[in-house]
């Protein structure tokens, strides 16, 4: 038996939830612990901590590691909400495309930016390096962002010091 493919599912995909994945694209997620004493939402920025292997709330001055990924089989607190716990194991999207809620009103192409709450916007605040906006979503709606912490970056060959020769090639990184 086939499937008539016009008859079948909604012609859009349907916007997903909080750190959700996007796609089954190239991404790279990494785990952290959540450092901070405050509870870290899905599909929120999140900032380096003081150890390699943490993550804490964005602040001023402070280095972004990636947006919060939704992890399915996180329970929801006596309140109802579910989130990372400080000291809960925080998995950590550094390329790739995930769903997020626009704190305010964004377009296609606009650069993300979140605040110390990590709410992802656009505009001021903190910047989130690497992350554009890809649909146009209202204030308050979900959204899809798509980071790459590894942008692309042209290096010369002459500026890396070698044991056996040097010259003057580019050499160009992946980006998504």
């Amino acid at each position: 038996m086939s499937i008539q493919l016009s008859e079948y599912g909604d012609t859009q995909l349907d916007r997903g939830i909080p750190g959700l994945e996007a796609d089954t694209g190239p991404n790279s997620i990494v785990n952290r612990r959540n450092l901070g004493p405050a509870e870290i939402d899905f599909g929120v920025a999140v900032a380096a901590g003081a150890d390699e292997d943490s993550a804490i709330l964005p602040s001023a001055g402070c280095r972004i590691i990636g947006l919060s990924v939704r992890h399915a089989t996180i329970q929801a607190n006596k309140t109802g909400n579910i989130s990372y716990a400080p000291q809960a194991t925080v998995p950590v999207m550094e390329i790739g495309r995930l769903w997020a809620f626009a704190k305010e009103a964004v377009s296609p192409g606009d650069p993300v930016t979140t605040d110390a709450t990590g709410a992802l916007s656009t505009g001021g605040g903190i910047s989130v390096p690497g992350a554009l906006w890809e649909t146009r979503t209202a204030a308050g709606a979900i959204g899809r962002v798509r980071i790459n912490l590894m942008q692309t970056t042209n290096v010369t060959t002459a500026d890396v010091t070698t044991a056996t020769e040097s010259t003057s090639s580019t050499v160009e990184t992946f980006q998504l």
